[in-house]
């Protein structure tokens, strides 16, 4: 089994250019504004408050136009696929289950799956439907229950540290993502191919 993360693996974009954004065109403070939402990010990407609901908030907070404040128009401008990532993800079906487990709020999911075709992959587990997310360990044993995997019959592929750190430390085999050339050779190491 293949796990897979979504922002910063498959799908190149980070929200830190969207707060740049605001911030040069309503001049507010980029880190404020980041410091504001973040407080809302368990919540948000466990399900429990919407986007909407969070962006009313931060409209309010900042004094910026709500109608202004569309995260979804801006990641689909700036989204970038990892083409060469995904073609490779699909031929790994072939021999593997192949899987998405994202950390991710439900306005962005949406977003994201008009980019990415559900079909190309066995799954994909979003922490918004779940209500965890990573690195707490229930998210990783909920994935491997889904396909009645143990944790040394999965590797997981993650942009952050702290994720692969979630996942090392339930005995999954873990790459941190620096890159296409650096994760094909690592999974080479491990005598995975498409």
């Amino acid at each position: 089994m293949i796990i897979f993360d979504l922002g910063g693996v498959l799908i190149f974009y980070d929200d830190i250019y969207y707060y740049s954004y605001l911030s040069k065109k309503y001049n507010i403070s980029e880190r404020d504004f980041y410091a504001a939402i973040q407080r809302y990010y368990p919540k948000l990407y466990k399900g429990k408050v919407s986007n909407t609901a969070v962006m009313k908030l931060m409209a309010r907070k900042f004094g910026i136009p709500s109608r202004d404040l569309k995260p979804e128009k801006y990641f689909m401008q700036h989204a970038k696929l990892n083409r060469e990532l995904i073609k490779f993800a699909i031929r790994l079906r072939h021999n593997y289950k192949v899987v998405i487990l994202t950390n991710i709020y439900s306005g962005r999911y949406n977003s994201a799956m008009k980019l990415i075709d559900k079909k190309m992959f066995d799954e994909i587990i979003s922490s918004c439907s779940i209500g965890m997310m990573k690195p707490d360990k229930n998210i990783y044993e909920y994935t491997l229950k889904k396909y009645n995997a143990k944790p040394e019959e999965a590797v997981f592929i993650d942009n952050l540290k702290e994720n692969i750190l979630g996942a090392r430390n339930i005995g999954i085999k873990s790459i941190l993502f620096k890159g296409n050339t650096l994760l094909f050779k690592k999974l080479l190491e491990l005598q995975i191919k498409a």
